[in-house]
């Protein structure tokens, strides 16, 4: 009895030692490492075998079927090589050759070698392979190759369980891609951090050094779905810029004329930056350098749009956008334009869309007319509030009589008390220096209370010369504006805005009510020029001039 009970412990022992499986523990479904006996290699098909483990290592088996052998029933199995789904085919030859089917493939059932109850060994049982098996040439490097003859350790295989590597990576190329924040592009979930570490692990993991159990665990912590999560998608009122995520670096950009269709360009500009515009329940892009709306794929006249409906992509962090007009996605095309795609699964209907958090600017220098003050000028019109730099300040304006603007500061960059300019509010911006984007505000800001300039988010049909708009040419002024739409995200001069007898004057100068002189109207200095007369800053005369105040006398200006 005592004999009976030490070799029970004895064989309990060594079945728990044992890494390597006997033939009759494998499985289908399952992976495995299979390391030949004397050449103390893994089969690798028909490529070297190699030292080590790799991902082109592990096999798994497929269930194909039952056979008799003799009188015993033997189950079959497909060998597959699981980097690249490809099947052990059907002994043509000396060596082993790969296959993409199972019609072509070789069913092996399995057995050990004689005398050598742990080394497996695989044996064909197509018509006309009976007998063959599978072995490599002794401790040579070759790949592994058949054989039927021989009973020695090249004919054997050492089986271990392998890691479901290929899950796994593949679960990982895509979780690696996967952001945490606020910002487009990046999600929010719950327990992310557990999904943080799980792609760190996996990335720092080696093949050799992985186990199943832990392979397990990283293949359940990779997974998505657990995460709840919610990608970020773009706000209305907001600026965008949409990249292809397949033609390296290039953005959808107005690049043509009416109706043509938009184009992939690299090169940043108001032609690929659009306005997220909401209206009537819907959102639409427009063209910040036209003031035009994307229609379909189409730069498009202001009347015609799509309502652009913006959803998560294939691949994490990207988007996908679907116009109203039309059953079908936005995605590039072989010839560089943007084209549309019917189903919108393609890798080309994915884009990235970055949030633009400043708007460009072009401002002008004021160096000609007879007043010319070196001081850069532009007219802004925008949907969101922005902050002004030191240097700039913006002005509303009203109109006092029929050659002349008065201008009204709203806010000043010089003043951190008000340097933010509110959303939608028309101004004319004054700088000393040339400025050329403005960051947007979180803050509220202010509003004129009066203000007869007027702006659009998109071009707007207007008669011709029924506006005025900011120009230089003849010195810094408002001046008519003769073609049949609104500048976009300018502010403009509306001839209905203007006192009687106005409508008939070409341009309109400015003149200041704050400190800033230095561009007073050319009307009232024209007016006193021959005379010795007080005028206020309208060009109106004073006979009571009050202390305190600034008046023009003699063409300058002076305080009583």
């Amino acid at each position: 009895m005592k004999k009976l009970f030490t070799f029970l412990l004895l064989t309990l022992l060594c079945c728990v030692g044992r890494a390597d499986l006997l033939y009759t523990e494998l499985q289908a479904g399952t992976y495995y490492f299979f390391k030949h006996v004397s050449a103390a290699k893994y089969f690798n098909c028909n490529e070297a075998n190699s030292n080590t483990k790799t991902a082109r290592n592990i096999f798994v088996l497929e269930d194909a079927g039952k056979t008799t052998i003799g009188t015993e029933e033997k189950q079959l199995y497909y060998i597959k090589r699981v980097d690249d789904d490809k099947y052990v085919a059907k002994r043509t030859g000396e060596y082993i050759t790969l296959c993409d089917a199972t019609a072509d493939a070789e069913p092996f059932y399995l057995g050990y070698r004689p005398g050598n109850t742990n080394h497996v060994r695989f044996y064909c049982t197509s018509t006309g392979n009976t007998g063959y098996w599978l072995a490599t040439n002794g401790s040579s490097n070759v790949a592994a190759h058949y054989q039927n003859t021989g009973d020695g350790e090249h004919s054997g295989w050492l089986v271990t369980e392998a890691p479901r590597w290929k899950e796994m990576t593949t679960l990982l190329s895509t979780a690696a891609k996967v952001r945490f924040g606020s910002s487009l592009g990046q999600y929010t979930g719950t327990n992310t951090d557990q999904l943080t570490s799980a792609v760190a692990e996996a990335q720092a993991l080696t093949l050799p050094n992985a186990t199943v159990a832990g392979v397990e665990t990283l293949i359940t912590n990779l997974g998505l779905t657990q995460y709840s999560l919610s990608l970020n998608m773009p706000s209305a009122n907001s600026f965008l810029r949409i990249k292809s995520t397949v033609v390296d670096g290039a953005y959808v950009t107005a690049t043509g004329g009416e109706a043509t269709s938009m184009a992939l360009a690299t090169e940043l500009s108001k032609k690929n930056l659009l306005y997220y515009q909401p209206l009537d329940d819907n959102k639409y892009f427009v063209v910040c350098s036209s003031g035009r709306y994307v229609n379909n794929k189409n730069h498009a006249y202001y009347s015609y749009k799509s309502n652009m409906t913006i959803s998560e992509g294939g691949e994490p962090g990207t988007y996908r956008v679907k116009p109203s007009t039309g059953d079908y996605w936005m995605s590039p095309s072989t010839i560089g334009n943007v084209s549309t795609s019917t189903t919108g699964t393609e890798a080309a209907c994915d884009w990235t869309i970055e949030e633009i958090n400043t708007f460009p600017i072009t401002m002008n220098r004021n160096t000609a007319g007879s007043n010319p003050d070196n001081k850069y000028y532009a007219s802004l019109y925008l949907p969101k509030a922005v902050t002004l730099p030191a240097g700039m300040k913006a002005y509303s304006a009203t109109a006092t009589n029929a050659t002349s603007l008065s201008l009204t500061l709203v806010a000043s960059g010089d003043d951190d008390a008000n340097n933010v300019l509110a959303a939608n509010t028309p101004v004319i911006l004054c700088s000393d220096n040339n400025v050329t984007e403005l960051p947007f505000a979180t803050a509220v800001g202010v509003s004129p209370t009066q203000n007869v300039l007027q702006g659009s988010l998109q071009s707007v049909a207007v008669t011709s010369g029924a506006n005025y708009v900011l120009g230089g040419a003849n010195g810094i002024g408002f001046y008519k504006y003769n073609t049949t739409e609104t500048p976009p995200f300018k502010a403009y001069l509306p001839a209905s805005s203007l006192p009687t007898g106005s409508v008939s004057s070409n341009s309109f100068s400015f003149v200041f009510d704050d400190d800033d002189l230095t561009a007073i109207s050319e009307a009232v200095k024209r007016a006193d020029a021959e005379s010795n007369l007080i005028y206020d800053l309208n060009g109106n005369i004073v006979n009571n001039p009050q202390k305190g105040h600034i008046y023009i006398r003699n063409n300058k200006t002076v305080k009583f």
